[in-house]
């Protein structure tokens, strides 16, 4: 496309609108003005403002969580900016995108104590190292001729690889400067999509599936991706693979299933941590982290006696916390779609059927003896109410496709123990619990 001149909010605005950004969460403020001004009236892209900083990053953490896009979040220079980093360590430990925006002081005012400095300089907080340790990336752009791309280069590291929050701070005398700007589409300057997968290790990981007699899936945090959890549930009901989750993972697949077995962890099913370790002899897990709760304080009986299979985005997961006797890295629902494929062949003959039918009694049994979703406590007419009875009456009172957010504390582990949901209706922040994240994400 032609090289134009343009403001640089302009610019940014419409690098965010080719990103598909439909929403920017933030409160004004000095530097970072004619971004604002630039948002007033578009058409695509809805600024949100909120009462807090933190609460801006929280709402994009929730926006790009259900969404699976970039969330975008801004704050003024100072303490604006210290108080949008509290919300994104989060994002980090979840690996979701966001592009957090903070403001400076104008660069002729570096080092000279300016009002709300935070570079480094003289006493002043350094608003770069802070941020180094909460985000994937973080820099300043003091060259209004780089504008473009260093905001190109921020979206694609919080998007690229293991997703996360990258930051990218503005100068005040920035952004109201023309510059140079070439209109480029994303696939211009970063991988939209990398769907590798590694055929040959696949191949091998479906033909141990097939051999298993009680095969497990496993889904953890980061297959809680549109696609991914297609194919689980596809997995789970066409072969007859028993699912559990963690608490982050809930609703990875429709929790009405007959092959799902509840989640896994502290006030967990006791149905799906039976069948780990009595049952399984291959466990499947899907972008799972082994965190504290969901392995019981990493119980070493989760992984004795028998196979485990990791498929995961990122290699450094791989053996972890337990041992592998196989293992793939690459895109999830690529991966599991060519297990899918392979498994269709293996499992024609009698024999395979044979095991399926086996494994549907037994997860039957198991339900019928230890329902997932139905205890006494759900009717109690005690006083104060039991979770478990406020629980099923929020069910009972909200329509089955309503997305949860669901904030932390001990109230996440009653809803994931005692609350149905269908596929991708309930969200939490687990595994690293930040109080008031879903409220500002609602």
């Amino acid at each position: 496309m032609a090289t134009k001149r343009v403001k640089a909010a302009e610019a940014l605005v419409d690098i965010l609108e080719r990103e598909g950004v439909t929403a920017i969460f933030g409160i004004p403020g000095g530097p970072l003005l004619p971004l604002y001004d630039q948002l007033a009236n578009h058409p695509t892209i809805r600024l949100i403002l909120v009462k807090h900083e933190q609460a801006a990053a929280y709402a994009a953490f929730a926006y790009a969580k259900v969404t699976g896009q970039l969330g975008v979040c801004a704050a003024t220079l100072g303490p604006g900016a210290t108080n949008l980093l509290a919300g994104l360590p989060v994002a980090l430990v979840a690996s979701v995108p966001i592009l957090a925006l903070t403001g400076q002081v104008q660069t002729t005012a570096y080092a000279r104590s300016a009002h709300q400095e935070s570079t480094g300089w003289f006493r002043t907080p350094n608003q770069e190292a802070m941020y180094a340790g909460t985000c994937k990336h973080t820099a300043t752009c003091n060259e209004p001729a780089r504008f473009a791309d260093f905001v190109r280069h921020s979206i694609r590291i919080a998007l690229s690889g293991r997703p996360g929050p990258a930051h990218l701070i503005i100068p005040a005398n920035l952004l109201h400067q023309t510059i140079d700007y070439t209109p480029l589409d994303p696939s211009e300057y970063r991988l939209l999509e990398s769907k590798t997968c590694d055929d040959s290790a696949m191949a091998a990981i479906a033909q141990r599936i097939a051999q298993a007699r009680y095969p497990l899936i496993l889904a953890g945090e980061r297959a809680l991706l549109p696609d991914a959890t297609c194919e689980i549930q596809m997995l789970a009901e066409r072969f007859s693979i028993p699912v559990a989750t963690d608490l982050a993972c809930k609703s990875a697949v429709d929790e009405w299933s007959p092959m799902f077995l509840g989640c896994i962890g502290v006030l967990g099913h006791k149905v799906a941590e039976n069948y780990l370790k009595e049952k399984s002899d291959l466990v499947l897990t899907v972008g799972q982290t082994f965190n504290e709760i969901s392995t019981l304080s990493w119980d070493p009986s989760l992984a004795a006696g028998r196979q485990l299979i990791q498929l995961d985005t990122d290699p450094e997961e791989i053996g972890k916390v337990y041992p592998v006797a196989a293992a793939s890295v690459g895109h999830l629902p690529t991966m599991l779609t060519f297990l899918a494929e392979k498994l269709n062949i293996l499992g024609t003959g009698a024999q395979f059927t044979a095991l399926q039918r086996e494994r549907q009694a037994a997860v039957a049994s198991l339900l019928k003896q230890h329902p997932l979703f139905s205890v006494k406590e759900m009717r109690s007419e005690k006083v104060p109410l039991l979770p478990q009875r406020v629980v099923h009456e929020v069910r009972q009172g909200l329509p089955e496709e309503t997305l949860i957010l669901s904030d932390s504390s001990k109230w996440t582990r009653w809803l994931g123990r005692y609350l149905p949901a269908r596929r991708r209706t309930f969200m939490t922040a687990h595994d690293y619990e930040p109080m008031g994240w879903a409220v500002a994400g609602v």
